[in-house]
């Protein structure tokens, strides 16, 4: 996925799907990114000491379906649940 930047710099949310066995189902683009901060910026909302930050992201066709293709490899070990769902955070071009 790293690849996929091509010298540019992303932070892009996928949310895959896993069926029982392990193997890889689906995987799509979470269009919003949400994280903690220490300092506010645009989009961060005061939570206390830390800053709770959402920004929605644009498509980016070819960088998405180089995303995608590339998580398509993904595995994780067989467990008991028909299908597992996880979104992970992955850093294009950093």
């Amino acid at each position: 996925v790293s690849a996929c930047g091509r010298g540019e710099r992303d932070d892009v949310r996928v949310t895959m799907v896993f069926e029982s066995s392990g193997a890889f189902i689906e995987a799509r683009i979470a269009p919003e990114y949400s994280w903690l901060s220490e300092q506010p910026g645009p989009g961060c909302v005061s939570e206390g000491s830390t800053y709770s930050c959402t920004r929605t992201r644009a498509p980016r066709p070819e960088l998405d379906a180089c995303v995608l293709d590339a998580v398509r490899a993904a595995r994780v070990p067989p467990f008991t649940r028909p299908r597992f769902l996880v979104t992970y955070p992955f850093r294009v071009g950093h």
